[in-house]
């Protein structure tokens, strides 16, 4: 089987499974903690309105995707078909393809965030706001954040 469409068949699989709704739409709703409840940065409104919900939903994204992630990879050995599939696809294009398969549901959770909190941003900072800003802090804190959680999280677990 070839990578392309293995890593295909894990996409579809990945984003079918009710666990990445629920990971997807907490991490889409993360950003509201930074309004509420994690406030690390005070002072102008875009720090109370922008940096805030990014902030909070990159820590928040990033310890869901990081669940994500070792509930995801061991999912064939909790299901005991790792001898079937490792005598089909090699264990290492396996474990890339999944991998691969979480970092673009991650890719997808910051897109539909940036989408969902874009209106929500510009209702809350009014006069100031600009939307290459949200956009970029978006972009540039949470998606990172996931990514390195989730490349973190599937290089540990290969190790232990």
């Amino acid at each position: 089987m070839k990578f392309h469409s293995l890593f295909r068949v894990e996409l579809e699989r990945l984003f079918r499974s009710r666990l990445t709704g629920a990971a997807l739409g907490i991490t889409i709703a993360a950003p509201v903690l930074g309004l509420t409840l994690y406030s690390p940065l005070s002072g102008s409104l875009n720090c109370t309105f922008l940096a805030n919900p990014a902030l909070a939903g990159a820590l928040a994204g990033a310890l869901i995707f990081a669940l994500l992630t070792v509930l995801e990879l061991d999912r064939v050995h909790r299901s005991r078909t790792d001898v079937l599939t490792d005598s089909m696809v090699s264990p290492l294009a396996a474990e890339a393809s999944r991998t691969l398969a979480l970092l673009t549901a991650a890719a997808a959770a910051v897109i539909a965030a940036v989408l969902i909190w874009l209106p929500i941003t510009a209702a809350l900072t009014g006069a100031i706001f600009r939307p290459g800003l949200c956009a970029a802090v978006y972009l540039l804190v949470i998606l990172p954040a996931l990514w390195f959680a989730i490349l973190f999280t599937a290089s540990a677990y290969q190790l232990v």
